[in-house]
């Protein structure tokens, strides 16, 4: 029994952090190149979508120009309700993140 509780605790513990992490996440890729984030989200990989199952996707991206010549990113994830808004300079470099939909994770 003590063994059970041990391991659920640490899964408990894994899952709060990975859920806390959401903004953290997007928000370390400030200061980047966009060509970062895009070979992580847009390359196929197989992702989890479930606890018991993963599938093999890439993000999709949108891109919209700005008035003061920053592009947005927009990252769609094709299976979930999650969208990552990275804003980039005129050179590449990520501005600002965002993140919107009630199934947003990293």
């Amino acid at each position: 029994m003590r063994i059970f509780v041990l391991v659920f605790a640490a899964l408990a513990t894994a899952c709060t952090s990975q859920i806390i992490s959401t903004e953290e996440h997007i928000q370390q890729y400030i200061g980047s190149d966009i060509t970062d984030v895009q070979e992580r989200y847009l390359t196929e990989r197989s992702r989890p979508i479930s606890f018991w199952a993963s599938r093999n996707y890439a993000w999709i991206e949108a891109k919209k120009p700005l008035d003061n010549g920053y592009t947005v990113h927009a990252f769609k994830n094709p299976y979930r309700d999650c969208t990552i808004n990275w804003v980039a300079d005129t050179s590449g470099v990520i501005q600002s993140a965002t993140s919107s939909g009630t199934m947003c994770e990293p």
